[in-house]
């Protein structure tokens, strides 16, 4: 079973082969974190990381070449078109921020349960439309998720070119790429409009009304996918681990669930 923890915000495109070449074979991957956005490259013997980010397509210099799919901007790029959840069932695109600066400051702080009887909830007494996770503020700071529909009450992942159709979402909340600005005195913003703008160029390849209105809300998610003989599960909030440490019984009882199930065989 590979493990991720965190804020795992920058991959190869080889890490990524290597870890669906894994997962196909029958392998697990349990990922307890998010914010999976940026293709990198390695030079120097892997001493060197490379990320061109919102700048990738006038400063990277494999940009209109043979080798453009190895661009150093957002996986979503309009160049780069490998979805993120091919690899963890989530990406960065639509999720990013969550309960911090004027992302959602009085926003929901856990999420909320839409599949219940899925083998990641058994045992936490949970049912649809119950909240864990919330006193302990797991679903914080930065967040993974898809574009969505809801069919009688559960959502569903929208259909996208190289993702997956094994996806299910287990639970999720909302979540913003701009950041509001309330009128009134002590408060503080952090990047404003600056990532919403960026990202929509990278994935888009430019900015336009339609554009920022496409990416402005997003959400953060927990799933499961099967991929060939193995399967992933991503918790895809960067503060997963606060459920750990400030003693949420469900957040607790979840992860043992993926770690028995994903270490059994």
């Amino acid at each position: 079973c590979v493990t991720i923890i965190g804020h795992d915000e920058y991959w190869t495109w080889e890490m990524r082969e290597t870890i669906e070449r894994y997962v196909e074979g029958g392998g697990h991957l349990a990922r307890f974190g998010a914010n999976f956005l940026w293709q990198i490259r390695l030079e120097e013997d892997g001493k060197r990381q490379i990320c061109h980010k919102f700048k990738a397509s006038q400063k990277d210099p494999v940009a209109g070449t043979d080798k453009a799919h190895l661009l150093t901007s957002a996986w979503e790029d309009h160049t780069v078109k490998w979805p993120g959840a091919s690899t963890v069932g989530v990406n960065g695109a639509h999720g990013m921020y969550a309960s911090w600066g004027g992302f959602a400051p009085n926003g929901q702080k856990g999420m909320t349960v839409y599949r219940p009887t899925h083998w990641a909830f058994a045992g936490t007494g949970l049912h649809y439309a119950d909240i864990f996770g919330d006193k302990q503020h797991i679903f914080a700071y930065e967040v993974d998720g898809l574009d969505y529909t809801f069919r009688h009450g559960l959502p569903y992942p929208v259909e996208v070119e190289g993702q997956p159709d094994t996806i299910e979402i287990l639970a999720m909340s909302p979540a913003v790429l701009a950041e509001d600005e309330p009128e009134g005195e002590g408060f503080r913003y952090y990047v404003r409009g600056s990532d919403h703008e960026g990202l929509v160029e990278c994935v888009t390849g430019e900015v336009t009304p339609e554009g920022l209105a496409k990416y402005k809300y997003g959400s953060g998610m927990m799933v499961h996918m099967t991929r060939g003989k193995g399967e992933v599960l991503t918790a895809a909030t960067c503060e997963w681990v606060m459920g750990l440490k400030r003693g949420d019984p469900f957040t607790q009882r979840i992860t043992r669930n993926i770690l028995d199930r994903f270490t059994a065989r």
